[in-house]
């Protein structure tokens, strides 16, 4: 976690050098948590041996801040003397002192910049060549800390929204399966008085047919619609029986058919057409 290893690259940083203050500076971001393009401003969210006004961390311009340039032209930033360097804004040390030397290094992973380290020191001419590599070292393994967090987030992210959307798909089979469910039993209402007036329709016209006062071919279609009537009741009931098995309430029983018969109706059910 940033709040646990980043001060503590810090400390280590300020105690190897024997320096007098380092922080980590970065940069404002947008709404979305990336780092902003343009930024006016870049803030001292981690830093050791800093002075802090009103419980607040300190803030910097970019435009002329070391730790902006470091920023902003990816290079490193070496200052041996400050008070040669009065144009430009810096952070005071602890005790409302000023610095007299500092190095900034940029923090950045491939395609994402951060922010830069700073180390200071209230003595001129205090960093050598081989200080100044350890500093990027450092500014090193706070970019590996940073680029780790993000991508820590980016999977919190993603994770939270494929819980989301988990959740939101199982509310839909859940909606689903209600409705279909009330559709079928809503259906079966109807049907029964549908096959019921066929039914007795049929009768009176086997009747009449007998009798020689009804025509044949009507008795067939009333005979299709009480035929027609039943398959719409076995679909509702295979429909509930769907419902059923996906909510893993039915067990399957496999059976052997004849598709022969199946064919047959199939048949019979369009013949009259």
């Amino acid at each position: 976690h940033l709040d646990e290893v980043i001060p503590q690259i810090l400390r280590s940083a300020v105690d190897l050098l024997e320096v007098n203050a380092a922080a980590v500076f970065l940069v404002e971001q947008d709404e979305t948590g990336e780092p902003d393009e343009d930024p006016k401003l870049i803030a001292a969210r981690y830093s050791v041996g800093l002075e802090y006004m009103e419980g607040r961390t300190i803030t910097l311009p970019v435009a002329t801040s070391y730790a902006g340039k470091a920023f902003s032209t990816g290079q490193v930033q070496v200052v041996q003397d400050v008070t040669a360097e009065s144009a430009v804004v810096t952070a005071r040390l602890t005790g409302d002192r000023t610095p007299s030397s500092m190095v900034v290094v940029p923090l950045a992973v491939p395609e994402r910049k951060f922010g830069a380290l700073s180390v200071y020191a209230d003595r001129p001419w205090a960093f050598t060549q081989e200080t100044i590599e350890l500093v990027e070292a450092f500014g090193g393994q706070a970019s590996v800390a940073l680029g780790n967090a993000v991508l820590y987030y980016e999977a919190e992210i993603g994770k939270r929204t494929a819980e989301e959307e988990g959740a939101r798909l199982r509310e839909l089979e859940h909606m689903k399966d209600e409705f279909l469910s009330t559709a079928a039993h809503e259906l079966r209402t109807p049907l029964t008085t549908v096959r019921m007036s066929a039914g007795l329709a049929k009768e009176q016209l086997d009747a009449m047919v007998q009798s020689g006062t009804a025509d044949r071919r009507l008795a067939d279609l009333i005979g299709l619609v009480v035929e027609s009537s039943e398959r719409m009741q076995a679909l509702v009931n295979d429909l509930l029986d769907l419902t059923r098995l996906e909510q893993g309430r039915v067990a399957i029983t496999m059976d052997d058919v004849d598709l022969r018969s199946v064919a047959r109706a199939s048949v019979e059910a369009t013949a009259p057409l």
